[in-house]
């Protein structure tokens, strides 16, 4: 059999509610018992067999009340035997018991008919192939053993024998041993597949037993991460908002100070207080980014059909101060199709705001950056691109990831609290959409160009045209 591979931790950890319901093995798979192969042959057999002695007595001629009495008493028996089997109870004395009832009831009813001579000695066969059924080899041989000191009882019942009679108890004997050789072969098979299925079905109770241990212990672990990402929320969103009221009041007495509104300030105070302004607008917009983590998908009553296509330009429209302010130019490539898609006009802003901020955090002096949108296979595809530093192919995954940043260099160089991108990651997977990085890898190229992509409210699909950049108004 070969062996299973438990699934990894990943793979395993399931809501309870969607976990697949495993069948319950019966109580013999569990244990690993199974009936013997035999078990119901006693009965069935011994009713066949003594059915057979009774129509031979009524035609020989033969009392019947006598075979009757026997055969109620061996059925009797086997019943009451084949209960206790079934349940497992005293196998080791009741089978044996049942052998000896059978062979007592076989010799008594052929000594009722004839001795040896008597046609029901072939019943003999019947002890012998049960015995095979249920120990094989083994148990047929014992068998052929038993059945030959029942034969020598009948002998000795009708002593003294002649010739022939003497004769047809070897026959009869040679006979047997070639049936227990046959039978105990067959049995011995029959024996070796059970004894083989029977320790697979341990090994699949043993497996079962383990993997709902496994999956216990998952869904208490699934549980308990639940328990404690809520916690982690409610204190992230606690902190958050503790943290942003005085981050607005200490923003706001630095513009005063900056503005001369509070006193003048001499050369060394301006410049120091400047410091401690790009710090705190960093904690705002840190704070900001936690929150907006925070969200989650927009509730569907909040999803509305807009224009991807205005909300663009929109975008661009509000990023022009900060760009004009570094000396970059925004260029727009929009079809004339509005690009209807089914969202949220404030996190799919969030977007825009994201890409464009980064792009012009990390475009050269005098660089371009360009935003085009087009329709294509049933969704509204959108790339903003950049003539900056690009990106190494290694980090194009690794970048979406919370708080994470390429480089310490670039830590350094562009300040930033490394959730942006995780945040358009987040906002883009919660429309349906997906978000993936484009930067060459040729020498000397740079820049990058980030696509992100939203369903479409309609079914209509087209290609996206090559760029045909237009400064923005």
């Amino acid at each position: 059999m070969e062996n299973l591979k438990a699934p990894s931790t990943s793979q395993m950890i399931t809501p309870p509610e969607v976990a697949p319901r495993l069948a319950q093995p019966s109580p013999q798979v569990m244990t690993g018992r199974l009936p013997p192969l035999g078990m119901r042959f006693p009965v069935v057999g011994s009713a066949l067999m003594f059915g057979v002695a009774l129509a031979v007595s009524v035609l020989s001629g033969i009392d019947f009340l006598p075979f009757f009495i026997i055969v109620a008493c061996v059925l009797g028996a086997h019943v009451t035997g084949n209960a206790l089997l079934r349940r497992g109870l005293w196998p080791n004395v009741v089978n044996p018991i049942l052998r000896v009832i059978n062979l007592t009831a076989y010799t008594m009813a052929i000594l009722l008919s004839d001795g040896l001579s008597s046609p029901l000695i072939p019943l003999y066969v019947e002890d012998i192939l049960s015995a095979s059924l249920r120990h094989g080899r083994r148990g047929a041989w014992k068998g052929w053993g038993l059945v030959t000191a029942a034969l020598l009882g009948v002998a000795l019942g009708t002593w003294p024998l002649s010739g022939a009679e003497i004769n047809r108890l070897i026959v009869y004997d040679a006979v047997m041993a070639i049936v227990a050789m046959i039978a105990g072969e067959l049995g011995q098979q029959r024996l070796e597949i059970h004894t083989s299925l029977a320790q697979q079905m341990t090994e699949n109770a043993r497996l079962y037993v383990e993997l709902q241990e496994r999956t216990q212990h998952l869904n208490a672990a699934y549980d308990e991460l639940q328990e404690l990402d809520c916690q982690k929320t409610a204190l992230v969103q606690s902190v958050s908002h503790e943290l942003r009221t005085p981050l607005l009041f200490i923003r706001g007495y630095i513009e005063l100070m900056l503005e001369g509104s509070l006193g003048q300030l001499t050369d060394l105070q301006r410049e120091k207080l400047k410091v401690v302004a790009g710090k705190t607008e960093l904690l705002v917009d840190l704070v900001r980014d936690i929150v907006s983590l925070q969200r989650g998908q927009p509730p569907p009553d909040e999803m509305i059909e807009l224009s991807l296509t205005e909300l663009t330009r929109q975008a661009v429209s509000g990023a022009e101060a900060l760009a004009r302010e570094q000396g970059i130019r925004l260029c727009l490539d929009l079809p004339d199709d509005a690009l209807v898609v089914r969202g949220n006009a404030r996190r799919l802003t969030e977007i825009f705001d994201n890409l464009l901020s980064n792009a012009t955090k990390f475009s050269p002096d005098g660089g371009v950056i360009t935003l085009s949108a087009c329709r294509m296979d049933g969704v509204a595809q959108v790339a903003v691109a950049d003539e900056g530093i690009g990106i190494p192919p290694a980090e194009h995954e690794r970048i979406f990831e919370r708080f994470y940043q390429v480089d310490s260099t670039i830590t350094r160089r562009f300040e930033g609290t490394g959730l942006g991108l995780a945040i358009v990651k987040q906002i883009v997977e919660g429309h349906g959409g997906q978000v993936w990085v484009h930067s060459p890898t040729l020498p000397n190229a740079s820049g990058s160009t980030f696509y992100f992509t939203i369903p479409l409210a309609d079914a209509k699909s087209a290609s996206c045209r090559t760029s045909s950049c237009k400064p923005s108004a």
